[in-house]
């Protein structure tokens, strides 16, 4: 059930600037991405605002939930639009479908039209590495009950195995560094290694790859692995009792709704070892009070700390190109940005104008690392001994 709410947010809330997906599989059900719009467009603006002034799970829940209404529609459609940097090639009837690149360098996993319950995907076909695979690729594929994924491919994608319902077996190389949302939604049969509260996959050498979700989202404490490179999107969603979470130097990404809902999440210490922050990834953590972003990430993805009320304060990398709509909407206690890099750099930053006005309007302090090249005017700032942001 709370995939199918946070569906219906990303239809209501990101139709514009992230688009609607839908599900769509050889054999499964699928979700018509019109039928989605025309329903999401349905969602009064008054369910929204009560949503946005007084939040619990059960307020999102009951306001979005009713927007959403399975019904059938072209596999093949909803397959090409999620994998678009693809170029239609000449395929067997069977098997696993590999399709080329728009630039012509690489092939994706597009589809399944195999029989065997084990497949075995391909390092290289046609000459070329196979470097990731699409989304919806194996959806609803229900009779697979294991995958073997080879060092050649670095992204899985959106609903890559949406509720292959026999799958048990999935080994995921070292090689993969982003994980696409809902990857591994109802894959009731899948097996999981578990540590410290949460559930990951992986492979052999380091099984504690990919946190893939919590053991349950009733626990008030979780423990990452250290060998942890990706931090799976919906990881932590819906831990409302989760207050302070430390995440381990070594991971990279921190996918889309990753701490969705975590309404008492306080504190989060985000290593410098992160470089992809996903859309929606802090979405109404009411309780988280300031945020670091890291100098490796580039972009800020839209939503991402949608409704922080109690957010007051933000540093932000120098590296930082792009801020997503949206971002620091009802973040109505930031009262201060501490940014790593100078006037001119902060200039340059491209932020969306939709419901940033938040972060824009805040007193923003420039970084100075000596007091003797503090110029005489404006706003700045240093880490003292301890590391703890201090005003000049």
């Amino acid at each position: 059930m709370k995939s199918k709410i946070l569906k219906s947010i990303l239809a209501v809330l990101s139709c514009v600037c992230l688009g609607v997906g839908g599900v769509a599989c050889s054999g499964g059900n699928s979700s018509n991405e019109n039928s989605i719009q025309s329903e999401a467009s349905s969602v009064s603006a008054e369910s929204i605002s009560s949503e946005e002034s007084t939040h619990t799970e059960s307020t999102v829940e009951s306001s979005l939930e009713s927007s959403v209404k399975e019904s059938s529609s072209e596999e093949s459609s909803l397959k090409e639009s999620n994998n678009e940097d693809s170029s239609s090639t000449e395929q067997p009837e069977e098997g696993i479908i590999y399709t080329l690149s728009n630039d012509g360098t690489y092939y994706i996993v597009t589809d399944y039209k195999g029989t065997d319950t084990d497949a075995v995907i391909a390092s290289v076909y046609e000459d070329l590495p196979v470097t990731s695979i699409g989304g919806y690729a194996f959806s609803s594929c229900d009779f697979l009950t294991s995958v073997i994924i080879p060092d050649s491919v670095t992204s899985i994608g959106d609903w890559a195995f949406e509720d292959c319902r026999s799958l048990t077996s999935v080994v995921i190389p070292d090689s993969v560094t982003t994980i696409g949302d809902w990857a591994f939604e109802g894959c009731t049969q899948l097996t999981f290694t578990e540590y410290g509260n949460c559930k990951y996959l992986g492979n052999e050498n380091n099984p504690y790859l990919a946190f893939i979700k919590t053991a349950s989202d009733d626990y008030s404490s979780y423990t990452i692995h250290t060998d942890t490179k990706i931090i799976a999107s919906l990881a932590f969603e819906g831990c409302t009792s989760l207050t302070g979470v430390v995440i381990p130097d070594g991971v990279t990404s921190i996918g889309s709704y990753a701490f969705f809902n975590c309404t008492s999440l306080a504190s989060v210490e985000i290593p410098d070892s992160v470089t992809l922050l996903g859309a929606y990834a802090f979405y109404y953590c009411d309780s988280l009070a300031s945020v670091e972003i890291p100098d490796g990430i580039t972009s800020i993805g839209a939503f991402a700390f949608y409704h922080c009320i109690s957010l007051t304060s933000v540093v932000i990398g120098d590296s930082v190109m792009t801020i997503g709509d949206d971002a620091f909407c009802y973040c109505d206690s930031l009262t201060s940005v501490y940014y790593k890099g100078t006037a001119e750099e902060w200039e340059a930053i491209s932020i969306e104008a939709d419901n940033n006005d938040k972060l824009t309007s805040a007193t923003r302090y420039y970084y100075v690392e000596n007091e003797a090249d503090v110029p005489a005017s404006g706003n700045y700032w240093h880490y003292d001994a301890n590391g703890e942001i201090v005003v000049w």
